[in-house]
């Protein structure tokens, strides 16, 4: 049944009737019929809004952009992202008017001659997560984003000897730039770690929020455990300013990192320069694309396969020589056939697996064949 006109004796209409199963009896306060008409139909859309979306539509505006934003950072989202950047390009743009073109105007706006793949990191992976979570709060319909392809080159890693030359004139960096190069972790999983997750006697970090969503652990070699700070109090960051402050993101070493390379002129190097020279180093040293997608802690052979290009015996040798451990070889993640002391831990998304001194541990996918 369908909302309809009724004229009282006063000359005042009322709508009555029943939609998407609410049954409405109200008063337009209008003796213009016309006016009435349109009452009833906003009336009616009103009530289809609140039937697919599960809230009433607002009488004066759609949700905005930054209410959505607002609602991701409430419900303790956003830390991958900078998001400075794309609620200044939408301000108080209402949800309902964002379009695909609107998004990539403002893209090429706000990075005019950055790469695609800048574009992509910072501008359209914070706003699709941002119009995602407004989809799953019913504050719009899901909005399918097309980001810009992005031609995979050269991943940007360094030789043993580049490395040297940095962490040589690192001074106070010098430690954390060890410890990037040593795990291959992301920079926020670094600049998160917190001594708690540090073992006694720092032989294993692991990082619990990761990227891809499942916790990883990675066993250090003497180098790298060399360069960690004294240890503190359990809640505790490891990796803090020269002053003893916490980093309040990664773009502050970044940043540091940036400036100390141009002064030494030296190669630019960003963080995740040291995460593609560890997954080049380790592939190496061990041929194994599985063990390297299991160690840095992606969830697909397509990110891993990009490193196997580098994975030369005479660059093996050059880490060796520097006195980076063999990846994977310190606690060890080699499991032997005459081995049997296996201790399997069912985890939602991942198997521990845990052994005695030949058998070692590492966090695989769930599915991963071993």
């Amino acid at each position: 049944m369908s909302l309809t006109l009724t004229r009282r004796p006063s000359g005042i209409y009322r709508v009555r009737g029943t939609v998407h199963g609410i049954r409405i009896d109200q008063s337009t306060k209008t003796r213009d019929r016309a006016e009435a008409r349109e009452i009833r139909d906003k009336l009616a859309a009103e009530i289809f809004h609140q039937k697919i979306y599960g809230r009433p539509k607002k009488q004066n505006a759609d949700f905005t952009f930054g209410q959505a934003a607002l609602s991701y950072l409430e419900a303790g989202r956003g830390g991958a992202y900078n998001l400075e950047i794309v609620i200044k390009a939408f301000a108080d743009t209402e949800l309902a008017e964002i379009t695909q073109g609107m998004i990539d105007k403002k893209a090429r706006a706000a990075f005019p001659h950055q790469k695609p793949s800048t574009r992509l990191r910072s501008f359209y992976a914070p706003t699709s997560a941002i119009l995602r979570w407004a989809a799953r709060e019913r504050m719009m319909p899901f909005l399918p984003i097309e980001t810009p392809r992005i031609k995979q080159g050269r991943p940007d890693w360094r030789t043993p000897k580049e490395i040297e030359e940095l962490i040589a004139a690192a001074r106070g960096m010098s430690g954390l730039v060890t410890f990037y190069v040593g795990t291959g972790c992301r920079a926020s999983e670094a600049l998160g770690l917190k001594w708690k997750d540090v073992s006694p006697n720092s032989d294993r970090i692991t990082f619990w929020d990761t990227k891809s969503n499942y916790p990883r652990s990675v066993d250090l070699c003497t180098r790298t455990r060399a360069a960690l700070p004294l240890r503190q109090d359990a809640e505790k960051l490891v990796w803090r300013k020269d002053n003893g402050d916490p980093w309040s993101n990664r773009h502050g070493p970044a940043r540091k990192l940036k400036r100390l390379c141009a002064a030494l002129q030296l190669p630019h190097s960003n963080l995740h320069t040291f995460r593609h020279t560890w997954a080049s180093w380790h592939y190496a040293q061990n041929k194994d694309p599985m063990q390297l997608m299991r160690d840095g802690g992606w969830r697909s052979l397509t990110m891993v396969m990009r490193y196997t290009h580098m994975g030369s015996a005479d660059l093996a040798e050059q880490v060796k020589q520097y006195n980076w451990r063999q990846f994977g070889q310190n606690l060890g993640n080699t499991l032997t056939k005459n081995n049997y002391n296996y201790r399997f831990q069912a985890l939602t998304s991942h198997i521990t697996i845990i052994g005695n001194d030949e058998v070692g541990s590492s966090i695989l996918p769930c599915g991963t064949i071993i």
